[in-house]
């Protein structure tokens, strides 16, 4: 993989206690600013909270709207300025306010992992590396 598009495409995973592990990336072009902070704070333990078919998490990010949308489809990851928080999105639905959209779930069928959160749960969000690859300090500026 070329490094521009490792750095514009981002993998992580979002690890939910026992439950289950959800595999995204974060993409740069959807909101520099954010997607940049975001991942200068990894790794980032919380607590979820649900609402509809989003799960949502705080992440002291302390950024404002960027880009914002107010529709997310099934699948995308976003961050909650009002909230200061990180939102994975398991139906297409609007939002409670603007979002930042700032990727994707990469996993297979989002709606059907759903099901196996509860509000509560501690979620570990982090990198996930390609198997050959290894971080650089150049991929975090």
């Amino acid at each position: 993989m070329p490094e521009s598009e490792f750095q514009s495409r981002v993998p992580v995973e979002f690890k939910i206690e026992e439950a289950c592990t959800i595999d995204g990336e974060l993409r740069t072009v959807l909101a520099p600013k954010t997607v940049t902070r975001i991942l200068a704070l990894l790794p980032i333990d919380s607590r979820l909270s649900l609402w509809s078919q989003q799960a949502y998490f705080q992440v002291s990010a302390k950024i404002g709207p960027e880009k914002t949308v107010t529709r997310c489809r099934c699948g995308d990851l976003a961050y909650w300025p009002q909230a200061d928080s990180v939102c994975l999105f398991f139906k297409d639905m609007a939002p409670l306010s603007k979002v930042n959209l700032i990727g994707r779930i990469t996993t297979n069928a989002p709606e059907r992992t759903f099901r196996k959160i509860k509000p509560g749960m501690i979620i570990h969000f982090s990198r996930s590396w390609p198997p050959g690859r290894t971080p650089t300090r150049a991929l975090f500026k």
